[in-house]
């Protein structure tokens, strides 16, 4: 079983698209805050159930949760469908008692920043997730999620899966947050654990191959088997180490005659990448709306703006990962590009019958250039 996986089964097919509508955002700007969305929530709720007190607080949660929350959810995401359910308001209680309101804002401001999406679409994008996260912790797991050290175990066992879910740089973002520290915690501890079973293994393994060599010739029939353990816990060690290496003491370096050189410039080569990507996505957009001489060709156009849409999503989350320094000549550049766009934009929104078609896709255009040229 894999939890996020669950969740996001969810929201497939036209649940998506409503939920999209609700939020008065793209489909794919939404599936791309939706993949942040998940697994921070999950993250949270981890974090919690990692206490005695906070996991009798999410089972108690997910307990009163009612048996329909996931009933309909197209119907329920519009006007609450038949059985009169409102996840925005179910949303905002629970999230309300289990993080706090003063976290839930500072949540929905990082994740805003991260994907370059507005705070109040995120905000009502976390009430709306949230009791569909719930109501699959009690409708799709046995009934674990209603009992406190069930849901405690449950948590444990899936958070590789939440973690491995979490697009890269999240979790630093998270744990900037006000309320939020104890869970971004929760999510680095993965790799620390990773680190001591690979320490244990190769340990475990190498007293193997010693014990073989004390036996004599005989162990050589099962040597190469121990020795691939041996391998595999290296392996193991190497990549924990990567994640998060042990606290030592630096070396002291030989004394200096001449002063080294200085370091690489941090964030050099994605910058190198990136104005490769930011050219590429300009180059692209002036096509599209070149292309666009009449209301069919405007309409023919629409795969191509969505994709241009969530490469711009996409950019913003790389953009983030990057020093102060680097973002800023990145976003002089989106700046200096986006303005040399515009008059090839409204050259195709002033051609008769063909600005209504484009204004939904324009309007998220220029408000996520906005947001990459301020970066």
């Amino acid at each position: 079983m894999n939890l996020v996986d669950l969740v996001k089964g969810q929201l497939s097919g036209n649940v998506l698209t409503r939920l999209a509508e609700t939020l008065g955002t793209s489909p794919d700007s939404t599936s791309t805050a939706v993949n942040a969305a998940i697994p921070t929530l999950l993250t949270a709720f981890g974090s919690a159930a990692s206490t005695r007190d906070g996991a009798r607080d999410l089972a108690a949660a997910v307990s009163s949760l009612d048996d329909r929350v996931l009933d309909n959810l197209p119907q329920s995401l519009s006007s609450g469908g038949s059985s009169g359910l409102n996840l925005g308001d179910i949303g905002t209680k629970l999230l309300g008692s289990l993080l706090g309101g003063n976290t839930l804002s500072s949540l929905a401001n990082a994740l805003g920043r991260f994907t370059g999406q507005g705070n109040g679409a995120i905000s009502s994008l976390l009430t709306l997730l949230a009791p569909i996260a719930l109501g699959v912790l009690k409708s799709r797991t046995g009934g674990m999620g209603s009992d406190a050290n069930a849901l405690a175990s449950l948590f444990a066992g899936q958070r590789q899966n939440i973690i491995s879910a979490m697009p890269r740089g999240l979790s630093d973002q998270l744990a900037s947050v006000s309320g939020m520290s104890a869970a971004a915690e929760w999510a680095r501890s993965t790799a620390g654990v990773a680190y001591q079973d690979g320490r244990t293994a190769v340990s475990a393994a190498g007293s193997t191959v010693r014990d073989a060599a004390a036996a004599g010739s005989s162990a050589l029939r099962w040597a190469l088997p121990v020795l691939a353990v041996l391998v595999v816990g290296a392996l193991l060690w190497w990549w924990g180490s990567r994640s998060t290496p042990p606290h030592t003491a630096a070396p002291v370096p030989p004394p200096q005659m001449t002063a080294p050189a200085p370091p690489p410039a941090l964030g050099t080569d994605q910058v190198v990448h990136m104005t490769g990507q930011i050219t590429d996505f300009f180059r692209a957009a002036t096509d599209t709306f070149t292309g666009i001489k009449d209301a069919a060709a405007a309409e023919a156009a629409a795969p191509q703006l969505r994709e241009l849409l969530t490469r711009l999503d996409t950019m913003r989350v790389a953009l983030n990962q990057l020093p102060t320094d680097a973002r800023a000549k990145l976003a002089a550049l989106v700046k200096d590009q986006g303005a040399k766009l515009l008059p090839t934009i409204e050259a195709a929104m002033a051609i008769p019958a063909v600005g209504d078609t484009l204004k939904p896709y324009v309007d998220d255009l220029r408000s996520k250039l906005n947001a990459l040229g301020t970066a």
